[in-house]
């Protein structure tokens, strides 16, 4: 039977992953509203979406990039959902991607996009991508758990984990971690 141990660290604890957040002006009340995760490395990447027919920009961004089956980077807002904001909400979340890219020196198509919050309202664009180049410098391996806040919406405490698991090579460290409040 496999035993697998906890440990700390969130979503940083694997080798050569980096974090990190701040705010940038979405929530009004200072509170980080922005987390960037970044792999040294080419990352296998896959994910799970909605089946909902109303798809948020940046789910139907991140589906298309996901396709190729590698990430590097995951670029999050809180505070705001770009859901239901038409081609700009698209347009929007492709900036997102672009200028997360160009901070970290990867291809966009390498960077998914994730935001949560409030539906129907434009991004502050330009603010949030003037933070990302300062954010990007921020990095660390220990902002696993910093990001997790940062994620945070109605969510009344940060969810990460990581786990230290055997295998018959020796173990892997798995790392993650998600919001919600349901």
């Amino acid at each position: 039977m496999t035993t697998f141990q906890q440990i700390a660290g969130g979503v940083t604890a694997p080798s050569g992953f980096h974090a990190g957040a701040l705010h940038c002006g979405i929530k009004k009340d200072g509170a980080p509203d922005l987390a960037l995760l970044f792999s040294e490395k080419p990352a296998a990447a896959a994910g799970v979406f909605t089946r909902n027919l109303v798809k948020a920009a940046p789910v139907q961004y991140s589906k298309e990039v996901l396709k190729a089956g590698i990430l590097r980077a995951v670029i999050i807002n809180s505070g705001n959902a770009n859901a239901v904001t038409g081609e700009r909400g698209f347009q929007d979340a492709k900036a997102m991607a672009r200028t997360a890219g160009d901070a970290l020196a990867v291809s966009p198509q390498q960077v998914a996009v994730a935001s949560t919050g409030t539906i129907g309202v434009p991004l502050p664009i330009d603010r949030i991508q003037e933070a990302i180049g300062k954010l990007a410098r921020k990095l660390t391996a220990t902002g696993g758990d910093e990001a997790a806040r940062a994620i945070m919406t109605t969510d009344t405490f940060p969810k990460s984990i990581a786990l230290r698991v055997p295998v018959s090579s020796g173990e892997i460290i798995i790392g993650g971690m998600t919001k919600g409040a349901g």
